[in-house]
């Protein structure tokens, strides 16, 4: 049980970026909670963006982690979340809400520590404005931006040379940014002692890096199970301990060489030798 707990924090730290907040507008109510289990895959546009990702070192691969938040306030949450630069606290602060509609502007700053990485504190926030449709749907925009030292991140799983964090800005290099659409759906199991809520947060994101002179744009989905559905899946995974953990961290891996991998140009393969000379075409 214990290594299935951990494995999302051991991914989380191994490789991927920054992206995606995966929280509503909406607070979260006194005393209850809010916690989840996410995942992020990065989708290049061209192969030529993978190439230049690959050849500049650049943080673009699949990322997992996850948060845990309690409703401390009326417009106030706090807790912990975990990803790709670390662990950490971070705070919901609710500053705006429609008198009449389910509308919510929230901001989210985090503080992520992490003793792998060459810079062990790392500041973001998030600006996260959205609704609320009905009981069971919102919708969010999230807007995030992150303060890196080095702009860099060590990578215990993809080597030991450092990855460039990618959304820097041009003038200001250790700023990064990326930006994304959410959905999230919620509902509620009829249990023994009460109703159990379980939910499912969607976000599609984009964000961009600089190689050789020029700007790759990317996009990023990224799925999280929330409430019930998270703790589900552990209750699962927990019956069988070792085969998920290992069975997890071989699927990973298996992800890893496939992003890390790069797209063979075609039109650049060198000729083909026979012996000591070259074929004739």
């Amino acid at each position: 049980m214990k290594r299935v707990l951990i494995l999302p924090f051991v991914m989380a730290f191994s490789g991927g970026c920054f992206f995606g907040t995966f929280q509503t507008a909406q607070p979260v109510r006194p005393g209850e909670m809010d916690f989840g289990l996410y995942a992020n895959f990065p989708a290049y546009i061209s192969p030529e963006a993978r190439n230049a990702a690959l050849y500049g070192d650049q943080a673009v691969v699949p990322t997992f982690g996850g948060f845990w938040g309690i409703g401390a306030m009326r417009n106030l949450t706090v807790g912990l979340t975990a990803g790709f630069l670390g662990l950490g606290p971070y705070a919901k602060w609710t500053f705006y809400k429609h008198r009449r509609y389910h509308f919510y502007s929230s901001l989210i700053p985090k503080l992520y520590i992490d003793p792998f990485s060459t810079t062990n504190l790392t500041p973001e926030v998030d600006v996260v404005i959205g609704g609320k449709a009905n009981r069971n749907f919102s919708w969010y925009f999230s807007y995030q931006l992150l303060y890196s030292l080095t702009g860099e991140k060590d990578s215990p799983l993809l080597g030991v040379e450092p990855v460039k964090i990618p959304g820097s800005f041009r003038r200001f290099p250790y700023l990064h940014q990326y930006a994304a659409v959410g959905l999230d759906l919620v509902g509620n199991f009829k249990g023994k002692k009460g109703d159990i809520p379980y939910g499912l947060r969607m976000e599609l994101g984009v964000s961009y890096y600089y190689y050789d002179g020029k700007y790759y744009p990317f996009l990023n989905f990224g799925i999280a199970l929330t409430g019930g559905t998270a703790l589900g899946c552990l209750s699962l995974a927990a019956q069988n301990p070792q085969c998920c953990f290992y069975g997890s961290l071989l699927a990973y891996d298996l992800m890893l060489r496939a992003y890390r991998t790069p797209v063979e140009d075609e039109k650049k393969k060198p000729d083909k030798e026979v012996g000591e000379e070259k074929r004739e075409k």
